[in-house]
């Protein structure tokens, strides 16, 4: 369907575009077994937001904007993780979750 070089383009171009986030990305990733770890609820709440939000980026960000134009399937599975983010996004808003034990958070 495509070369290497396409899809290395593909990657070129989206650092590119996405070059300072990067930089917020990274330690927020990071800090998300960290909240899931902490006693409050709305630690672990803001947790569950983060990786909705990075589900939902992923989705209409890379697969549907990005590598839709050269895959067409990907929009498919893009809208698909559109879909999940915000299920995940209901998930935050409507359920308790308990704190991880801090044993099993680094598994």
């Amino acid at each position: 369907m495509f070369g290497p070089q396409v899809f290395l383009r593909l990657f070129i171009r989206l650092n590119q575009d996405f070059w300072p986030w990067q930089l917020l990305v990274v330690p927020l990733t990071l800090a998300v077994p960290w909240m899931m770890c902490r006693p409050t609820h709305a630690w672990r709440r803001l947790a569950v937001w983060l990786v909705a939000a990075a589900w939902i980026g992923s989705g209409a960000g890379f697969l549907v904007r990005y590598f839709g134009e050269i895959n067409w399937p990907a929009v498919w599975f893009g809208w698909a993780f559109v879909a999940q983010g915000l299920l995940i996004a209901v998930l935050a808003i409507c359920c308790h979750s308990e704190a991880i034990p801090k044993g099993r958070a680094g598994v």
